[in-house]
């Protein structure tokens, strides 16, 4: 019932296929796969045991998805984190979910200088220590285990951890290609948006049938890339965004070959009635706009 059975089964569609793109950087299915079962036995040798709770505080990059996976293909909880968050937040969550670990960056460092003394703070890229040892098979979890704590915005008081459990995962995941896509191949989606957010989400279903993801560079969305991208990695899935990154979009495409893009998925606010007529009368009567709720998956 594990949920990172969706990669295997992605990797298993996909051949040799990318699976991510970053930058010039290119790790194909099987590569993925492989790093993300030594991972898994990485952590393990660290200490974890299947059901902890790791943190997950980065920008948008490799390391992120293969810590996600690794999370779930080990058995731990997957605990992603928004990286811009204060450092007494990251250090509520943290405790709040008694933490056994937290991933960072150079970005996020800080952030762990408060944290309890037991919780191990692993640094990206990763120690080549942790990927060089044997791989761990697919852990075996029952479907009313954890697998994912999606963080509450905590507008009314603390953040609340919303527990997602593999099964809600796989139901979450059989509901999109029903309804919103089956996912075709060759399938590419662009992730600019937190996928420590909504944008991770899209990971799944879109891994489990073997898609490429290409990660957006740089620290704060920049259309004019964004477009170029699109074009360069024929793109056909906008995976996540907010109605201002949307509009931005709108506002610099002139010039640009969208044709390849089946799929613009916009959330996290309220899209105006102007601004979707906008989208359509460009892109075509591609774009979804969805309501999510961490408590609701």
């Amino acid at each position: 019932m594990n949920v990172a059975w969706m990669l295997a089964e992605g990797a298993t569609r996909a051949g040799g296929a990318p699976a991510v793109i970053s930058g010039d950087r290119t790790t194909s299915y099987p590569q993925l796969l492989d790093r993300v079962a030594r991972l898994a036995a990485g952590l393990r040798r660290l200490g974890l045991r299947r059901g902890d709770r790791v943190v997950l505080l980065l920008p948008n990059a490799p390391e992120l998805v293969e810590a996600l996976w690794a999370s779930l293909w080990g058995g731990f909880v997957a605990v992603p984190l928004n990286w811009h968050l204060h450092p007494d937040e990251v250090g509520y969550v943290v405790r709040h979910c008694a933490a056994a670990a937290i991933v960072v960056a150079e970005e996020t460092l800080p952030a762990t200088a408060g944290l309890p003394a037991g919780v191990t703070v692993i640094r990206t890229p990763f120690p080549p220590g942790l990927l060089t040892g044997d791989r761990d098979d697919l852990a075996g979890v029952a479907g009313q285990d954890p697998a994912w704590l999606f963080y509450t915005s905590g507008t009314t008081g603390r953040p609340k951890g919303a527990t997602l459990t593999h099964r809600n995962l796989r139901a979450m995941t059989a509901a999109y290609h029903a309804d919103l896509d089956p996912v075709a191949p060759g399938s590419v989606y662009l992730h600019a948006a937190p996928l420590t957010h909504g944008s991770g989400l899209y990971l799944l279903p879109a891994t489990a049938h073997g898609a490429t993801h290409v990660i957006a560079p740089g620290l704060r969305f920049a259309p004019d890339e964004y477009l170029a991208l699109i074009e360069r990695r024929r793109v056909t899935h906008a995976a996540f965004l907010a109605p201002t990154m949307l509009k931005r979009v709108l506002d610099a495409v002139d010039g640009h070959d969208l044709s390849t893009l089946r799929s613009v998925v916009v959330s996290g606010a309220p899209l105006y009635q102007e601004d979707l007529r906008a989208a359509v009368a460009v892109l075509g009567p591609i774009v979804t706009e969805i309501y999510g709720q961490g408590e609701s998956r």
